[in-house]
């Protein structure tokens, strides 16, 4: 695992309450959302930085309710680019990745 030390850090930080870590992956999507609209009405170099910001806030709290559940981010993104790709000739492509089931349960 590439960032195992991260990982365990989060767990550490944060816990391992899936609610509690959609909350806050869904409150950092709005700060995203907002971020963006500014960045958009005013493109200066601070704008930037909070866009980046945020991109990364969003960005780690996924990752790390990725490990929560057992599912590798890179195994995800192969997965979706699957799909993307796959669907252009077949569109009702379903892609081969585990299901929510078979994923290890969380961590307590």
């Amino acid at each position: 695992m590439k960032h195992k030390n991260i990982y365990r850090d989060l767990c550490n930080r944060y816990g391992v309450h899936l609610p509690d870590r959609f909350k806050k992956l869904f409150e950092e999507c709005n700060e995203l959302q907002t971020a963006y609209l500014d960045y958009c009405k005013d493109p200066t170099p601070k704008h930037a930085t909070e866009l980046l910001d945020e991109l990364g806030d969003v960005t780690i709290i996924l990752t790390h309710v990725c490990y929560i559940i057992g599912l590798p981010v890179d195994e995800l993104i192969k997965a979706t680019h699957e799909k993307i790709t796959t669907r252009d000739t077949n569109p009702n492509y379903k892609h081969s990745r585990k299901t929510f089931r078979d994923i290890k349960k969380p961590k307590k």
